[in-house]
């Protein structure tokens, strides 16, 4: 079974590694309990500032995130 965490993103800069980081945790400990498989899929709307930088920076070294 594969979960899906849709997280919405605007001028989110400052806190999405953070963000990132926090919710990769708690999927991979869900993952590891229930024997469950997730993605992260960050939706950016126009971000001004370097939030799609950073959301694709982390989408090429973890295979989580979309």
């Amino acid at each position: 079974m594969l979960i899906s965490v849709i997280v919405p993103c605007f001028n989110e800069a400052d806190v999405i590694e953070k963000t990132i980081s926090k919710l990769s945790e708690v999927m991979t400990d869900i993952e590891r309990a229930r024997q469950l498989s997730y993605e992260l899929v960050f939706v950016d709307d126009g971000s001004r500032d370097a939030t799609l930088d950073k959301l694709k920076a982390a989408a090429l070294t973890d295979k989580h995130i979309k």
